[in-house]
């Protein structure tokens, strides 16, 4: 064999195992035993690093069977011969099943041993090669599988830059609205709520999503769009399908991806960021917890980034205390109550954002 081979034997009967041991030592492989399946399993516990175990079925305190599937727990691919009487024939079948490579009855034949336990050893080689081509090809799955959410995040990141061009908005809009969506996600989680649901997974999550808000955008004409003053109402209704249009896109990007992916929070948050706590908002008119909690944090980020800073159709940013008293007020009526708390916890960390970004 090209590697050393250890071998564990297993059996409550000293003269069986000095018999195992000595011909282990003929082939030039090393040896342990063990007198019960509780001391094996104590072995095999402490590294023991076997390739092969002989191991009797009937033993005083725990059996072979029993201590079967704890050496194989703590083993590497563990090729496990059973040595079995006439009468424990259906136990040993049994054994096979918990993942023993083959049983011998005893009296044991040594050549026909050596022969089993070489062949044992090709199965046990061909396992471990196995388990290495899966560990490889999962490897490169997952690799290309970062490649490809890499290169969509990419694409949908350039749509999302792409509409900030056509609407005067910064890249800076966009960093600022990531920040912010996480650091009210994080006072929510901070506060005990929503824990389940806001995994450092959902936070990442949300960081990818939260720049998909107003991709809709790309589909608003630019006398509307770029208009500098107030919109009329006829203007408005038009202003306000940029919402539908970006869920209905990003649905169809979803159902061509066909795996969960940050996309599912973006849909969430480009269709309903315009809804309000009390249900006056749009598209959907939808109320509380009707709104995902992605898009009712986004809201809340979105209405602050507007207020902070210039817009195209308002030169200068309001007051910051305006601009507190105004979400604090709108606190059960624009805004779910929670995520305002969530906002005032985390408002320190939001307004140093704000003046890294501006």
């Amino acid at each position: 064999m090209s590697e050393s081979v250890r071998m564990l034997v297993v059996d409550d009967d000293e003269m069986i195992r000095d018999v195992l041991t000595r011909v282990a030592e003929d082939l030039g492989w090393s040896a342990d035993t063990a007198a019960s399946g509780g001391e094996a399993i104590d072995k095999c516990r402490a590294g023991g690093d076997y390739q092969v175990c002989l191991l009797d079925v009937r033993m005083p305190g725990i059996s072979g069977i029993d201590a079967l599937p704890e050496i194989l727990k703590h083993s590497n691919e563990l090729a496990v011969l059973i040595l079995t009487g006439h009468a424990d024939v259906d136990a040993s079948v049994r054994a096979l099943k918990l993942g023993a490579y083959d049983f011998l009855l005893k009296p044991v034949d040594l050549m026909i041993l050596e022969q089993r336990i070489i062949k044992a050893l090709e199965w046990r080689s061909h396992r471990l090669e196995r388990k290495r081509y899966l560990r490889e090809v999962e490897t490169l799955a997952a690799h290309r599988a970062n490649e490809l959410d890499a290169v969509r995040r990419a694409i949908i990141f350039g749509l999302v830059r792409l509409t900030g061009c056509r609407d005067g908005e910064t890249g800076l809009h966009l960093a600022r609205m990531q920040r912010y969506c996480v650091e009210i996600a994080k006072g929510l989680r901070d506060m005990g709520l929503h824990r389940s649901t806001l995994t450092d997974q959902y936070l990442d999550d949300l960081f990818e999503s939260a720049p998909l808000h107003d991709v809709g955008k790309i589909g608003i004409p630019d006398a509307i769009l770029r208009k500098p003053g107030a919109l009329t109402p006829e203007e408005r209704e038009v202003m306000m399908e940029h919402t539908t249009i970006g869920h209905e896109a990003l649905l169809q990007i979803r159902e061509k991806v066909g795996t969960q992916t940050f996309l599912d929070l973006g849909i969430e948050i480009a269709g309903h960021h315009h809804e309000r706590w009390d249900g006056s908002g749009y598209p959907k008119g939808l109320k509380g917890h009707e709104i995902p909690l992605s898009a009712r944090i986004t809201a809340l980020a979105d209405v602050y980034d507007a207020m902070t800073v210039s817009r195209i159709y308002r030169a200068k940013p309001y007051p910051y205390a305006d601009v507190i008293d105004y979400i604090t007020a709108n606190r059960g009526k624009h805004f779910d109550p929670d995520v305002v708390e969530a906002f005032l916890h985390s408002e320190q960390a939001v307004r140093s954002i704000k003046e890294e970004l501006v």
